[in-house]
């Protein structure tokens, strides 16, 4: 959903390179912009997203047709504190369940989880990954992608999407009710089940 613009203003769908494999991986993620910056926050601790990008140095963050490369600067320990409590304040409802700590906690509360919960600033990159589809060829980070590459990206969001859809409706179906009452929460968990998180 997220890959095909299907979300909210924070959502998009990042990209990392294995550091193993090479591949690239995918995962949604809630973007925290913060006092003029932006950040990444891995409320679920060293997941594999998190390792991969340490040692990639760099992510993609994509929504719908556009993709924008990112460095990223991992935050201090000392510098986690607001930065925790901006993210799950703002986050809470999809996101409270994996943090030790409650929602409007004191600053102190997140000082004391900041070693566990990776975060990183992102910063602009010197290669420009603006791709956007309607023109015959983009230049990516030196080399040339087509609008077809492009399309075969989308086709497989819509894959995605047509997934999670039959999955709600076997779940609306079981406890007879309608994709309405499908909470925020029940769809992030559901949604969860098409996440990729490999290294």
């Amino acid at each position: 959903m997220v890959g095909l613009g299907i979300g909210l203003r924070h959502d998009y769908l990042l990209q990392v390179q294995g550091r193993k494999t090479g591949r690239v991986y995918s995962t949604p993620i809630d973007l925290l912009e913060f006092k003029g910056r932006r950040f990444l926050v891995a409320g679920r601790g060293r997941t594999q997203w998190v390792r991969n990008a340490e040692a990639a140095g760099e992510v993609v963050l994509k929504r719908a047709a556009t993709q924008q490369k990112y460095r990223i600067r991992v935050v201090a320990n000392e510098e986690k504190p607001e930065i925790l409590k901006a993210y799950l304040e703002r986050f809470k409802l999809t996101v409270q369940q994996y943090f030790p700590v409650r929602a409007g906690s004191g600053p102190r509360a997140f000082a004391e989880i900041a070693e566990a919960l990776s975060s990183f600033e992102l910063l602009p990159s010197s290669e420009s990954q603006d791709r956007r589809i309607g023109s015959e060829t983009r230049s990516v980070a030196g080399s040339t992608c087509s609008a077809q590459e492009l399309h075969t990206d989308m086709r497989v969001e819509l894959a995605n999407w047509i997934v999670l859809t039959k999955v709600a409706a076997a779940w609306a179906s079981k406890t007879r009710r309608t994709a309405f009452d499908l909470s925020e929460s029940t769809c992030v968990s559901l949604f969860s089940m098409r996440r990729v998180d490999s290294s």
